[in-house]
């Protein structure tokens, strides 16, 4: 499950993040980012502000090594069409306002309760979806208090938590081969990917 949220800025710029959570609610992944808002009086009122969201999506989705199962987002922070027009989502995704909110034509529109509506960003998911069993869970949880049955594989979870590992040792690894390089005096040497291996394994066995 991902969560995405924007913050303006007082000095004009806009501020974004998303959140990814395993489906029993362990933090996973956190991505952040922001733009300035163009100021010019050639863009349409809210023009310039949905481009700089725009720009800041395309920045935090490629950073996720995971792919989760749902996007939640506010419907007053994200503008209506920005995943129908600018950008195509491949997860399922909605929106989350009132009756009020304001919608395009092509979401579609699921009403929970007198407060809440979910507006789908494409097919809404079906009764066996994972996504579907997300966000019935979620809404359980807020109903109750209580904690609710999350029948999914917690295999994807722990692909990206290991390759989050992995991708931080390695890193490090290589920040620990480049200082010896450095010391060896060889910061001229033209390397190959032979001669970074060899690198990389003499440094292994100096951290072991």
């Amino acid at each position: 499950m991902a969560f995405l949220k924007f913050e303006d800025e007082p000095t004009g710029g806009v501020q974004g993040a998303v959140f990814v959570t395993n489906a029993i609610g362990e933090p996973l992944e956190f991505a952040f980012s922001r733009v300035d808002v163009r100021g010019s009086v050639l863009w349409r009122p809210g023009d310039a502000r949905r481009s700089a969201i725009e720009q800041v999506v395309r920045v935090l989705f490629p950073a996720l090594a995971s792919r989760p199962d749902c996007l939640l987002m506010l419907a007053t922070e994200v503008p209506p069409r920005l995943f129908l027009d600018d950008i195509q989502l491949e997860i399922p995704a909605c929106r989350v306002g009132s009756g009020s909110s304001v919608h395009a034509a092509d979401e579609i529109s699921e009403h929970l309760d007198d407060v809440l509506n979910l507006y789908w960003i494409g097919p809404r998911p079906g009764p066996d979806d994972r996504a579907r069993v997300l966000i019935e869970a979620l809404r359980a949880r807020d109903l109750t208090g209580e904690g609710q049955l999350v029948d999914i594989s917690l295999f994807d979870s722990h692909i990206a938590l290991l390759t989050n590992v992995a991708s931080n040792y390695l890193v490090a690894l290589l920040a620990f081969a480049v200082r010896l390089m450095m010391e060896a005096g060889v910061s001229d040497h033209v390397w190959s990917v032979e001669d970074v291996i060899q690198l990389l394994d003499a440094a292994q066995t100096s951290v072991a």
